[in-house]
């Protein structure tokens, strides 16, 4: 699938359903709000989260930043350019909840592109 074909699947806002129209912003094509301030870049970049458990329980975060404040999400962020992933969840965690963790191993890598 090509990216013109991509950014035709996205036609409303997942914010407050208004319609998303072509747009270039910065010289790239995304898909923006006519209502509100969301844009859809499709700029993927790879991510690691941490599913940390104690006692039966899974620790959530909620987020403090755009897009998506407010929800509860499990911790993790963005991998650096000379990282690997088991290192950048090490450091996400660090930074996102300040204690350092034991990786008992990788559940599994994902493409999702579905994601805005």
């Amino acid at each position: 699938m090509n990216l013109q074909n991509e950014l035709d699947l996205y036609k409303f806002c997942p914010h407050c359903g208004s319609t998303l129209v072509a747009k270039q912003i910065e010289k790239e094509n995304v898909k923006a709000c006519t209502q509100c301030d969301f844009v859809y870049w499709n700029n993927p970049k790879p991510v690691v989260s941490a599913v940390i458990h104690h006692d039966g329980k899974v620790l959530m975060i909620q987020r403090a930043n755009e897009p998506f404040r407010n929800y509860w999400v499990l911790p993790g962020g963005f991998i650096s350019y000379d990282e690997i992933a088991e290192d950048a969840i090490k450091r996400e965690v660090e930074e996102e909840i300040g204690t350092d963790i034991q990786l008992e191993r990788i559940i599994g890598t994902y493409k999702i592109d579905t994601d805005p």
